[in-house]
């Protein structure tokens, strides 16, 4: 029957289906469109805070009324804090996800049973300060002896009583010469006749004092993080077996990235900010909270560390100065074993993460501070610098000579890494610490002396080759663990950890060879460099697996004494072995 139809109607038929499928293809695309414009579900975090709104939360309410929660996909429900509020209780019964607590409260509760973990540190100084009336006589912190402090209730003042313990012992007074009271609301302790001094925050209770009319003269001030004494305040703190769970990880990792970028936002536009707090809470006042703003960004104080990151050795400072042990590898340590965690840290985009924890850096460069290791580096020094002093003898130099050929292979090596590195390293190791320095001199005297009264001629080295051996051995173990030391914590590319262990261990022999007119012997064969850069990758190999153990220090400690000893048996090995490295052309010098 479509032969009678006419080539207009064909056309016509064509048309609607091509109509109708356009039609058809626009509807299936907007519906979906449609559903792709559907507002997702947010995740709901409730954060507690540590007191009432003020402008020491001011970055939570920046990200929250800017809309930096909604985009990391997170709706958060800001609970006010206060008297009787516990924020780490809270934490523990689950009727919230995240806390702002100080670190001594903090560590405190876990001796309680409680499992607060740290995930983020807001604030880097501390606030804390004791203000004293100057009409008592009070001008210095030994006079604050046999004086009467009022301090505030609960573990907040863990900071404080610890601190007035210290100048104690420090002045060799008594354990109870200074009397704590409890302190009530500011002005009321302020006015007792039996108080010296109250304690204070340097963005609350100092600015109440001076609104209230205080003249600054009549004060004395003492500020903690004057006197080595910086404990940490304001951080982040979840509750510890919810970090097992995946998915609260990563609801919690996008709820900080947004809170940092409130605190950001408000230390970059602190007017805008204030603002935007007092739209929120307009009953605040604005001097108060404009001061308290200016102090908050002082407290957060990014220069030393990027915003919210926790440093390790300043958490175990601050843990060591409240009277706990950061060994960890004692089991009741409970209080400061897993108190903090960098896992949410490094999930972060928003700054630049080095392939090793900071835990593993901290650690690995506290144990190489050891004074064992310390001595063992010496004693390579020793060796390398009295195998510089044989050539000197042997090519029968001048004391200039002498010492020149003794530096190179002691501190030539290490000199010329720190010289390549640069930043910290610079001035060189050797302009900061004369010790090796010393031991290049009495190698040259003590050599001096035994070639000119020895009767044998023989040089000092020669008299024990086995000792010697041992010692340089141990000389070569140590320079390419301080070497590869160097490379990590620089957190330079992984790369550079070889190439620094190589330098660290031969380059000064080489240099001493190059001026003296011989060949390197370590060009021709001889296994040197080689089990230098086999030592630093096995201990950046263990490193990494350090970040998985439940113990990191005492691995490390493990993987250090591993890296030395495979270095030192490989190299005994290959000397009585008379292993040598291949040699390029020598297959074609043996055709």
């Amino acid at each position: 029957m479509f032969r009678d139809l006419a080539k207009e109607d064909v056309i016509a038929v064509i048309n609607f289906i091509r109509s109708l499928c356009w039609v058809t293809g626009l509807l299936i695309a907007t519906a979906a469109n449609s559903q792709d414009s559907e507002p997702q579900a947010l995740d709901n975090v409730t954060l507690q805070l540590r007191w009432v709104p003020q402008a020491q939360f001011i970055g939570y309410y920046v990200a929250d009324t800017l809309g930096f929660y909604e985009q990391e996909g997170v709706s958060v429900s800001i609970v006010p804090g206060g008297p009787g509020v516990n924020p780490v209780e809270s934490l523990s019964d689950g009727s919230v996800d995240v806390a702002v607590e100080w670190l001594s409260s903090a560590l405190g509760s876990r001796e309680l049973g409680h499992s607060p973990v740290n995930i983020a540190q807001i604030f880097q100084r501390s606030s804390l300060m004791i203000i004293c009336k100057k009409e008592r006589g009070i001008k210095s912190t030994e006079d604050l002896i046999n004086k009467t402090i009022s301090v505030w209730s609960g573990s907040s003042s863990l900071g404080l009583t610890r601190w007035l313990t210290s100048l104690e012992r420090q002045y060799g007074r008594d354990a109870r010469t200074i009397k704590v009271k409890q302190q009530e609301e500011i002005m009321i302790s302020w006015a007792e006749q039996s108080t010296d001094c109250i304690s204070a925050t340097s963005y609350n209770e100092y600015w109440q004092l001076l609104n209230a009319g205080l003249p600054l003269d009549e004060a004395r001030i003492f500020r903690l993080d004057n006197f080595e004494s910086n404990l940490l305040e304001d951080g982040l703190y979840v509750d510890q077996e919810r970090l097992k769970d995946p998915q609260f990880i990563d609801v919690v990792t996008r709820f900080t990235r947004a809170s940092l970028s409130g605190w950001e936002y408000a230390v970059e536009r602190p007017a805008e900010a204030l603002e935007i707090l007092l739209q929120r809470f307009p009953h605040l006042d604005r001097l108060h909270q404009r001061r308290m703003t200016a102090e908050i960004i002082r407290l957060i104080d990014s220069s030393s560390q990027p915003l919210g990151r926790l440093a390790v050795e300043q958490f175990d400072e601050h843990a060591v100065f409240l009277g706990y042990d950061t060994d960890l590898s004692d089991a009741k340590n409970n209080s400061v074993k897993g108190a903090w965690s960098h896992s949410i840290w490094r999930m972060l985009d928003n700054y630049e993460h080095s392939p090793l924890s900071d835990e593993v850096l901290y650690r690995l460069e506290k144990v190489l501070n050891l004074p064992l290791f310390y001595i063992l580096d010496l004693l390579g020094t020793l060796a390398f610098g009295m195998a510089g002093f044989a050539r000197a003898s042997e090519r029968q130099y001048d004391i200039w000579g002498a010492i020149v050929l003794t530096s190179l292979p002691a501190v030539g090596g290490g000199t010329l890494r720190d010289v390549i590195v640069g930043g910290d390293r610079h001035p060189a190791f050797v302009f900061s610490d004369p010790n090796y320095l010393y031991i290049v001199a009495i190698i040259v005297i003590v050599g001096t002396i035994w070639d000119r009264l020895a009767p044998s001629g023989r040089p000092l080295i020669n008299t024990n080759s086995s000792l010697f051996l041992a010692i340089d051995t141990v000389g070569l173990a140590a320079f390419s663990i301080i070497g590869a030391k160097v490379a990590i914590l620089s957190q330079l590319d992984w790369f550079w950890i070889p190439i620094l262990s190589a330098i660290t261990c031969a380059g000064g022999g080489v240099m001493m060879d190059v001026i003296s007119g011989r060949e390197p012997r370590t060009f021709r064969g001889v296994m040197y460099e080689e089990i230098a850069i086999l030592g630093g990758m096995f201990l950046l190999a263990l490193l990494y697996l350090a970040q998985y153990a439940s113990n990191v220090e005492l691995f490390i400690q493990a993987a250090i004494i591993q890296a030395f000893l495979l270095v030192y048996a490989l190299r005994v090995v290959s000397v009585k072995m008379e292993w040598t490295a291949p040699k390029l052309g020598a297959r074609l010098t043996a055709q």
